[in-house]
């Protein structure tokens, strides 16, 4: 029992996979159509998208020592280099503050460097030449003429230009934007990343329309990075040098009184007796320098605090040594300015939780200047006493033997002592300078990209066909679902409960303008063999009537009912039983144009003024053939004449098959006079085509009179039904077109389209 039920379920499996692939087949055409919308408007969209291009650059941080005494953190290095206060500086390197509007689109304008007064916002760029230019204001006076390729410089501008395809009478706008749009549109195109969990190498990548902007934009970021860096160690290492070139000064004097003195005096390799006490006293004068030193940085940290405090901008601490709670201080300081650094990535300033940072940061700086304050407090009062400690040594060698050569000494060795100290710092500072410089090493800097990496045209083309294929097949889809004709036979089956006669596959012409019926043209065509198949199918179910009325209707015109009562007449008489076919739509006849033969006289002439003459013997094929005749304006009442009536039963016993050719039943009634005389009714149905409420209804109107509907013949005239539900049209099924001795397809197509078939076949058996 499990495996009949796995049976039944895998059998359900494949019918409904064949069912979806008849009914994708069956409308290909809507398919392709879909296909073909959907994926020209992916190629469309793809190729009206404009080319954004990525650039990337790979850098190593090597924090200097000495510059803050911090670790490295790479995500306070990303947020520093994604904070606003770093892409303003390469906003305004890079000039995008300015925006050039040309007036001519052949005219290439790149503006390398751009900078101009805050009192000019606009400037105008009138062409005299292909390479020259004038500048003027906005009311148009003239300030400047330059040429491209040439920095321009004026009290007010400053300029340098490239021009292309530029000629006399071109002129463009040079506009100054905000720079806040600039900063937003940089920083959502930058995106920096870490190799691995807190690793020194960083990935810096951004993307854009311009690739040389972009590659621009990356390098000045990594320089601007470099030098915050080396900046602050510079501007300290200036001081030292400024003061040693003083010290220096002040020891030459120094050297220079005690040379002569010593000279005058006859001196020159003589040591005073008070040599112990200059050591003293030039002890003092060390410490004293030291602390001057320190007194000297914290006024320094001071100013630029109290300025960072104005100005609300980030604080740079100097380095002051021997002051701990200044250094917890100032790590303090520097931890809320990479948490700012690194919210401001996402928010702006007025987000709440970035004013709760600034919040902190001020009480800090606050907290920080009176800690600066408090020390130099200190150092001051410890100055004060070293002060007083020296001037009773100056006293004391005031009072000693050789006083005045003692006084020079210490002079000159109070000099030495401070550009030794000096220099040492100078010492340090130059380390610190060089460390700073090999802060940011570039692996590999940002090159300008050469191809684009949206759209990625392979990848859009990819999907979007995928995307436009299963629209198209899901449009087939639902067309068969909401499509309210019979899809299957068994559905035909079950809702007529009528039994199936036979399925006629489509025709093909072989022949332009042929006419004849394919039985009589192609008799060995396997589309004759499913008219011999209904044939068989009539003698089966009537065996026991020699004599047989066989009258072929259909729901709607143009379903074939025409094509089948005269190829089902043609192989009949191939049996050699006596047939006559009789054209019964008398209304739009078209049955006699099947055998070329004249529509008058006909069944009407014959009722009428009985014209023997209106039967046809035909010679090919071998039966009688009775033509509708003129159009009446009673067709309905010729039908149902006694005359009609009593020529139906002479024919009964004249021929061994009387076929009727008539009209579709829903439009007329001329079919529901006719069923009642008839022993055999076939209903023509074309699939694929005919609404099954239609079918139904035509049912009912036959059974309404008594007719007994005998059975339906399926006719896939176009092919449609073949594509639905395959298999049941076994006779359209070129693979066994070798067994009944000819193709229509064959015979239509010219020798080397037939060759090229054969070996497909071949190739694909």
């Amino acid at each position: 029992m499990q495996n009949s039920s796995d049976m039944t379920s895998d059998a359900t499996e494949v019918t409904g996979s064949l069912n979806l692939f008849n009914a994708t087949r069956r409308r290909w055409k809507i398919v392709l159509l879909v296909f073909i919308i959907i994926f020209s408007m992916i190629v469309f969209y793809t190729h009206r998208q404009t080319p954004i291009y990525q650039t990337v650059s790979t850098i190593e941080i090597n924090p200097p020592s000495g510059v803050g005494d911090k670790e490295f953190s790479a995500t306070e290095t990303i947020a520093y280099l994604k904070s606003r206060a770093l892409a303003k500086k390469v906003v305004q390197r890079l000039n995008l503050g300015w925006q050039a509007t040309v007036s001519s689109p052949q005219l290439e304008v790149r503006i390398e460097e751009f900078v101009a007064s805050h009192s000019l916002p606009r400037v105008k760029i009138s062409l005299t030449g292909p390479t020259e230019f004038t500048l003027s204001d906005t009311s148009g006076r003239f300030l400047a003429r330059g040429k491209s390729g040439e920095l321009l410089e004026t009290d007010s501008i400053s300029l340098l230009l490239h021009i292309h395809n530029g000629h006399a009478g071109q002129s463009l706008n040079v506009v100054r934007q905000p720079v806040a749009h600039h900063i937003e549109t940089f920083l959502s195109s930058l995106e920096v990343m870490s190799l691995g969990e807190d690793s020194q190498v960083l990935n810096i990548v951004m993307r854009g329309e311009d690739p040389k902007q972009i590659s621009d934009a990356v390098n000045q970021l990594i320089d601007i990075y470099q030098a915050s860096f080396i900046q602050e160690s510079g501007q300290e290492g200036s001081r030292i040098d400024n003061r040693i070139a003083e010290v220096t000064r002040s020891l030459e004097l120094a050297e220079k009184e005690l040379r002569d003195y010593r000279k005058l005096n006859g001196l020159s390799e003589h040591v005073p007796q008070g040599e112990l006490l200059i050591g003293k006293a030039t002890k003092l004068e060390q410490e004293k320098t030291g602390l001057e030193w320190q007194l000297s940085q914290i006024r320094l940290a001071t100013d630029r605090l109290q300025k960072a405090i104005k100005n609300k901008t980030a604080f740079v601490a100097p380095r002051i040594e021997g002051a701990p709670r200044l250094s917890a201080e100032v790590t303090r300081l520097a931890a809320l300015e990479s948490r700012k650094q690194t919210l401001l990535v996402d928010f702006t300033e007025a987000h709440p939780k970035v004013e709760e940072v600034l919040e902190e940061l001020m009480a800090a700086k606050r907290e920080l200047l009176s800690l600066y304050a408090a020390t130099g407090r200190e150092l001051e009062q410890e100055k004060q006493r070293l002060v007083k400690n020296i001037a009773d040594f100056d006293t004391q060698l005031n009072q000693a033997p050789e006083a005045e050569l003692t006084k020079r000494i210490r002079a000159w060795d109070a000099q030495a002592e401070l550009l030794n100290f000096l220099q040492e710092k100078q010492r340090d500072t130059r380390e610190i300078e060089l460390r700073a410089v090999n802060t940011v090493r570039v692996i590999d800097p940002a090159i300008i990209p050469e191809t684009s990496i949206k759209p990625d045209k392979i990848k859009n083309y990819a999907l979007g066909g995928l995307l436009a294929l299963f629209l198209g097949i899901s449009s087939a889809l639902f067309l068969s679902f909401i499509d309210p004709t019979f899809k299957t036979i068994d559905e035909i089956r079950s809702k007529l409960n009528l039994p199936i006669y036979g399925v006629i596959p489509r025709i093909p012409l072989f022949k332009e303008g042929t006419e004849l019926p394919v039985a009589v043209l192609s008799p060995k065509a396997p589309v004759v063999e499913a008219f011999r198949a209904l044939r068989t199918r009539l003698h089966y179910v009537t065996e026991k009537q020699r004599h047989k009325i066989i009258m072929v209707t259909s729901t709607l015109p143009g379903e074939g009912k025409s094509t089948v009562s005269a190829n089902l007449s043609v192989v009949l008489s191939m049996t050699g039983a006596k047939v006559l076919l009789i054209g019964c739509d008398l209304r739009r006849p078209t049955l006699h144009k099947v055998f070329r033969e004249e529509n008058e006289p006909g069944l009407v002439e014959l009722l009428r003024d009985k014209q023997p003459s209106s039967v046809r013997k035909l010679k090919n094929p071998r039966f009688d053939f009775l033509p509708a005749g003129v159009v009446p304006e009673n067709p309905s009442e010729i039908l149902e004449s006694k005359r009609m009536r009593k020529f139906l039963v002479m024919a009964r016993d004249l021929y061994d098959y009387v076929v009727i050719d008539a009209p579709p039943v829903l439009p007329v009634t001329d079919a529901e006079i006719l069923a009642p005389l008839a022993d055999v009714n076939l209903v023509v149905l074309e699939p694929c085509r005919v609404p099954a409420k239609a079918a139904l209804q035509m049912v009912k109107s036959l059974q309404d009179v008594g007719a007994n509907i005998s059975g339906i013949v399926i006719n896939d005239k176009t092919g449609r039904g073949f594509k639905y539900y395959g298999s049941y049209s076994y006779y359209g099924n070129r693979n066994f077109a070798g067994y009944y001795g000819e193709s229509l397809d064959e015979l239509q197509d010219g020798a080397l389209e037939s060759l090229i078939k054969k070996v497909w076949g071949k190739l694909n058996g």
